[in-house]
């Protein structure tokens, strides 16, 4: 959830990558406050969550 708008998103990400690589994307999350979330496919197990400031 970013300032771009009042909204919530969610942006699914599909590579190709083997376990263990690095995949790199860059989101358009708007000015203000953001919320992103990291997890795997299918959703088995501990995630990743983290909130930060975009000026």
């Amino acid at each position: 959830m970013g300032s771009a708008g009042a909204r919530a998103r969610d942006v699914y990400v599909h590579t190709d990558a083997a376990p263990g690589d690095t995949v790199t994307v860059d989101l358009w999350v708007g000015m203000g406050p953001a919320k992103i979330m990291a997890d795997t496919w299918p959703i088995q197990g501990p995630f990743a969550e983290w909130y930060l400031l975009v000026p």
